[in-house]
């Protein structure tokens, strides 16, 4: 280390105690000239000790910095303000050899020697702190600028939950400056009340381990607005392992939930009413498959494929499996011309479900295209029509059949329509028709039924436990059975519908316009159940077409009696005033002829006229009734008495014809309003021609009962019987099964006239060889 001349040994031993500082120390004298310059010096600055002893300080300092850096080395100098102490000068600029410039920090040693002032310089290359600080500042304000101008929220929490940092975005969420919340607890300040615990419990809990953590909590903001933010928190600790601060970085989610909330409802409206819609909504390929890609809940009642079995490559295909084979060409061709043709699509076609049974259903859809226009999928509707399919059916069906009843129609072929049309539309299901003549049902429609089940049943008398179709026209109210294996009104039935296969029967009474009961229509079911809602419907539409068809056909056939009866009043009144009185005068002669005469052979003979006159007088008679009926006057009548009467009129005929009377009566059901004389007359009739079926003898069976309100007399015999060619006919005029001479085809007519203007029926069930059963229903009257 060099020294100027004058520098002592005691200098050069206190400078040389300096030198292994790894700070450089410069040391100057009072003109600021460098007298010691260590071995750090020189390699700071670029100098030898040699090239800068003796040298002015202000070599080392920038030019720019050299007075101001002079007059404060002076005034240090002059005033010993850093006497015995170092002082800090502060950042000044250093200038290296190789003319460069960089930081330095300086401190200053200024101390006496005798005679002498000395003043050390202690300099620190400060470049890199500095470059680093300068990295730091930097840093530090981008991060400050990203945090200040950043959406999301930034805030800064001490140990204690104190507000440190606060960014712009926080401000402008809470309507809080800085300012207002620096240094305040944010709990205190920004939360509502009832998530205040739950916060200082977590924050309790935080340490430097905890690692980030997301939560949702709400500010309330300056203006009393609630929002909703979305944290997460970074914890940082000091070396001690403490919390030191909670970093929170946040975003508003309210309107995002809002959002989401309004999203959940839309889709839960939307799925709503997509389960609830009568049909199934898709969206599909446009391919033969129909591909699908999306099934509403729908499909399940559609077709009874659940959506998951529709969808994707291994699913049915609704094209080639779902949709009728007779259909799908033309709905390809329908909805590939539509789509060509950028136009939505409407068709109607047919589709098997999954428990094999057909649909009719109706599609609405249309393509949806990509931003280029390319076709990207299918999306439609579709809806179940098969009810509204065979409604028109059915209306179709119902004019069909109305017309040909207008156009008088055979009434066993227009019932047969009847229950051809029920049974397309109720698939699996059989029908028939019977007809009530008094108290039996009597057989005349079921095209599909079994033939022997339906002779079985021919003829069978109604009642309260008679199936399903006699209890019905019994009860004059629908009966349904759905098992007829288990119901007790199939008892006596049960193994006759069995062997058939029927094993349920939903039966209606066929009830005229003036509330009389004209038979029943039934359906049958293979299998044991209930009628479905549509069921029940059409068999309403079927019984009141089989109620039209037959009240028709009644009408018409008193139509037609009335017209003969007409004109047989108009004949009978013509030879009434025409013939009586020859045939009175005629009469009279054979009768003086025959007491004046004793000619056996003139007496036969003249017998006859006189037989044959009174005959005619008989039939005249007939007619004038007819033509001259007038109206009752109904009183209260003992039916037993007329009854008992009318037998004892015929009771030596019965014996003359070896034919026993039996009679059983029920004493509640005696009395009716009505007419004794004419009642006796239908007796009268009825028994009598009993008697004639029994010319070898029998028995004559007499019976009166209640039934259902109204008084029941059947009088049955076991004559020879009347064949079903005849049946049908036996209650037109001049129609008779008796030998020509015997009969005059009036009396049955009569019969059911009399009992039709009493407001009865009277119905005939007979067997050939058997015997014949008349039955009367009679409106029943207490006697009061």
């Amino acid at each position: 280390m060099g020294h100027s001349e004058n520098f002592s040994v005691g200098e050069a031993q206190l400078m040389g105690s300096l030198r292994p500082t790894r700070d450089a120390i410069i040391t100057i004298d009072e003109q600021q000239h460098i007298i010691l310059f260590n071995s750090a010096a020189e390699e700071m600055f670029g100098y030898t000790e040699s090239e800068a002893i003796g040298q002015p300080l202000d070599r080392l300092i920038p030019k720019r910095f050299q007075p101001s850096h002079r007059e404060y080395v002076r005034h240090i100098s002059e005033t010993g303000t850093a006497h015995q102490k170092t002082g800090k000068f502060g950042e000044i600029f250093g200038l290296r050899s190789n003319g460069d410039e960089f930081p330095m920090e300086t401190s200053f040693l200024q101390f006496e020697l005798p005679g002498k002032t000395r003043l050390t310089i202690i300099l620190r290359d400060i470049t890199e702190r500095v470059e680093i600080e300068r990295d730091l500042h930097t840093e530090r304000e981008f991060i400050s600028a990203v945090l200040e101008t950043a959406e999301a929220l930034v805030v800064v929490l001490d140990s204690q939950g104190r507000i440190v940092r606060f960014n712009h975005a926080c401000e402008m969420l809470s309507g809080y400056s800085f300012e207002e919340v620096q240094g305040k607890i944010v709990w205190d300040l920004l939360l509502p009340k009832e998530e205040i615990s739950g916060v200082k419990h977590v924050f309790q809990e935080l340490s430097p381990k905890t690692q980030s953590n997301q939560f949702e909590n709400r500010w309330v903001t300056k203006d009393n607005e609630t929002k909703l933010i979305a944290w997460s928190n970074t914890i940082l600790g000091n070396k001690n392992g403490e919390v030191e601060y909670v970093i929170g970085t946040g975003i508003d989610i309210t309107q995002r939930k809002k959002a989401e909330s309004l999203l959940e409802e839309n889709q839960r409206a939307l799925s709503t009413l997509l389960n609830n819609l009568s049909g199934m909504a898709y969206r599909c390929r446009h391919d033969k498959d129909w591909t699908m890609e999306f099934v509403s809940d729908g499909s399940n009642e559609l077709c009874g494929y659940r959506p998951k079995e529709l969808i994707g490559k291994e699913a049915m295909s609704f094209g080639r499996e779902i949709i009728h084979p007779e259909d799908r060409q033309k709905v390809w061709e329908k909805i590939s011309s539509a789509l060509k043709a950028s136009k939505s699509y409407q068709l109607v076609y047919r589709i098997h479900t999954a428990n094999g049974s057909e649909k009719w259903v109706w599609e609405q859809g249309c393509g949806v295209s990509s931003p280029t226009g390319e076709l990207v999928t299918l999306e439609g509707f579709i809806t179940d029509i098969t009810a509204r399919k065979r409604a028109e059916a059915l209306l179709e069906g119902e004019n069909t059949i109305l017309a040909s009843i207008a156009m008088g129609a055979n009434l066993s072929d227009t019932l047969d329509q009847v229950c051809l049309l029920i049974e397309k539309q109720c698939p699996g299901i059989r029908s028939s028709v019977l007809i009530l003549e008094g108290s039996t049902l009597r057989h005349i429609s079921s095209p599909t039924m079994p033939e022997g089940y339906m002779q079985s049943i021919d003829g069978v008398t109604i009642g309260p436990s008679v199936g399903s179709c006699g209890t019905a026209a019994y009860r004059r109210e629908p009966v349904i059975v759905s098992d007829i294996a288990t119901d007790p009104l199939w008892a006596e039935y049960r193994d006759l519908a069995l062997q058939h296969d029927l094993q349920s029967c939903w039966s209606m009474p066929i009830v005229s316009t003036h509330d009389h009961v004209l038979g029943t229509f039934a359906m049958y079911a293979l299998e044991a159940r209930s009628p479905l809602t549509e069921e029940l419907a059409v068999i309403r539409v079927a019984t009141n077409l089989a109620g039209i068809t037959i009240e028709r056909n009644q009408m018409e056939k008193t139509l037609k009696q009335a017209q003969q009866l007409a004109a047989l009043g108009t004949v009978a009144s013509g030879l009434a005033h025409e013939i009586g009185t020859p045939m009175n005068i005629i009469l009279g002669r054979a009768e003086l002829l025959k007491k004046k005469t004793a000619d056996v052979l003139m007496q036969k003979g003249l017998t006859i006229i006189v037989n044959q006159i009174e005959r005619i007088t008989k039939l005249m008679n007939q007619l004038l009734r007819f033509a001259r009926r007038s109206p009752l006057e109904p009183r209260l009548v003992d039916l037993r008495g007329v009854l008992e009467t009318t037998i004892e009129l015929i009771h030596h005929r019965a014996d003359r014809s070896d034919v026993t009377v039996e009679t059983c009566y029920a004493d509640e059901c005696q009395f009716t309003q009505g007419d004794p004389d004419q009642l006796e007359q239908v007796f009268l009739n009825l028994l009598t021609n009993a008697i004639h079926a029994m010319s070898e003898g029998g028995v004559l069976r007499i019976d009166m009962s209640l039934a259902d309100e109204r008084t029941k007399v059947t009088i049955a015999d076991t004559g020879t019987g009347i064949s079903k060619e005849d049946l049908s006919s036996i209650f037109e005029p001049f129609f008779t099964t008796k030998p020509i001479g015997k009969g005059t085809g009036l009396g049955l007519m009569v019969v059911k006239d009399i009992i039709e203007q009493h407001a009865g029926s009277i119905s005939v069930v007979s067997e050939p060889g058997q015997g014949t059963t008349f039955t009367i229903l009679l409106p029943h009257h207490e006697n009061s």
